[in-house]
């Protein structure tokens, strides 16, 4: 059915925020690691 369908989606996109808050976290600390060169 179409619920099912958006509840995958919806699951989808909660990984990809949680993912793309790893990266965010990642290119901090490597911004950190050049700036303190």
């Amino acid at each position: 059915t179409r619920g099912t369908v958006i509840v995958q989606l919806e699951e989808y996109l909660k990984n990809l925020q949680a993912e793309a808050r790893g990266v965010e976290e990642h290119i901090a600390e490597f911004r950190k690691m050049i700036s303190e060169g």
